[in-house]
């Protein structure tokens, strides 16, 4: 088996073998091999009188033991049960090594031969190239595929778990996510807004959890696209949303009028047969008074419930 196909088996083995022990081994008699390899070398370059042939004879010989090593480690060097890919390389490599003993074989027995035949004037080193190549190729690819999908799969996963199944905006986790986010960037000025829609109850006893979802999906998509460019929002729960917005108090102001404005126009289209409202409370926080986000979201909540009554008593007067 020539040197390079070796060399080609080593590097392989060296991507998939990861038993420490193993690859230990496989190091040392490759070692021995490729010093043996380069004395050998050097001797027959020399003007050494020495019977190069006798040290051919050995150099096959490790060579064989190295075959019978590497075999050894793509089977029982590797311990990553997920790779469901794996037994491609193992038994490509197999074919190739068993290729290359026939050739250490046949070039030994060459000579007793009486007759030329396709076995003694054809390598089997370039077909045990050929073998690995096209293993290592069936490999990579079905290997690559599979890590492909599983990064789909991981981040459509990740994507579900940060995001509300009925409304689509992102949840309670994506918020505190969004939260850490913001302190780590070092933000200390912002304005937190927290929103509660009005007769949710009511749409659901009364008309239909069909029409109580279609009202949280109309205010969850106003709350998006008013204050998701300037910050971030969430549905908290239940009807409840939250909104952050990284500017002055009075931009954050601006933007709830324009959310009131939205919910009032929808009211007066009639498109639900009851009363469409939300009840609004926010809490502005600067740098010199700073306040943790979390603190912030209670604070915002008490504001909007105290809102939201007098929403009531006015509604009721």
């Amino acid at each position: 088996m020539c040197k390079w196909n070796l060399l080609f088996h080593l590097t392989i083995i060296y991507y998939v073998v990861d038993v420490p022990l193993v690859k230990k081994m496989v190091t040392v008699v490759s070692l021995i091999y490729l010093l043996y390899y380069i004395i050998a070398t050097a001797i027959e370059l020399s003007p050494m009188e020495r019977n190069y042939s006798d040290m051919l004879k050995s150099l096959h010989l490790l060579a064989g033991i190295l075959l019978i090593t590497l075999i050894f480690a793509i089977f029982l060097g590797t311990k990553d049960k997920s790779n469901n890919y794996i037994y491609i390389l193992r038994y490509g490599i197999l074919i190739s090594m068993l290729c290359g003993i026939f050739e250490l074989i046949r070039f030994n027995v060459t000579k007793f031969l009486m007759k030329k035949s396709w076995l003694t004037s054809h390598g089997l080193s370039s077909l045990a190239i050929l073998v690995i190549a096209l293993s290592l190729v069936i490999y990579l690819i079905s290997f690559s595929t599979e890590e492909y999908t599983s990064k789909i799969e991981k981040e459509q996963l990740l994507l579900l778990a940060y995001k509300d199944a009925l409304t689509g905006m992102p949840n309670r986790a994506s918020c505190y996510k969004q939260i850490e986010e913001m302190e780590e960037k070092g933000i200390k000025e912002y304005t937190m807004i927290f929103i509660d829609v009005n007769n949710l109850k009511t749409a659901n006893d009364k008309y239909g959890h069909e029409t109580g979802d279609a009202l949280l999906k109309m205010t969850a998509d106003n709350i998006t696209e008013i204050f998701s460019e300037n910050g971030f929002c969430a549905r908290w729960g239940g009807d409840e949303f939250v909104a952050c917005v990284f500017d002055k108090e009075k931009k954050a102001k601006k933007l709830i009028e324009e959310f009131e404005k939205r919910i009032a126009d929808e009211d007066a289209k009639g498109t639900f047969p009851f009363k469409v409202s939300a009840a609004c409370g926010h809490k502005y926080i600067n740098p010199s008074e700073y306040m943790d986000p979390l603190e912030a979201i209670r604070e915002a909540d008490g504001i909007m419930y105290e809102n939201k009554k007098r929403m009531k008593s006015a509604s009721q007067a």
